[in-house]
């Protein structure tokens, strides 16, 4: 299964722990994990067919930021991202480190 389409989700930890990390899938067989890069929390586990439209919901947010790629000039939106730093373009690879981070 091809995940690399999905949206890139903050974990946004409900009880207010201080955890930078974003959601990731993991799929065994049937079923698909939701959980956290970093910390590792477990979000929910659903059937692998429900994936998309589980993690476009976790993206709905009205809170973005985005930034141009120094390598290709291509444009990237992060959903659910105040700032950033540096970021890896899904377009070329190449990694871009923003000047003065973006709001």
């Amino acid at each position: 299964m091809d995940l690399d389409h999905l949206p890139i989700v903050p974990q946004k930890p409900a009880d207010g722990s201080d955890c930078c990390g974003c959601l990731m899938v993991e799929v065994r067989g049937e079923a698909a994990t939701i959980l956290c890069n970093e910390c590792s929390a477990v979000i929910e586990t659903i059937p692998v067919g429900e994936v998309e439209a589980a993690m476009l919901k976790l993206s709905e947010t009205d809170v973005f930021c985005s930034a141009q790629c120094s390598h290709c000039g291509a444009h990237r939106i992060f959903p659910g991202m105040a700032a950033i730093l540096m970021f890896v373009c899904s377009e070329c690879g190449g990694v871009s480190e923003v000047e003065r981070p973006v709001q």
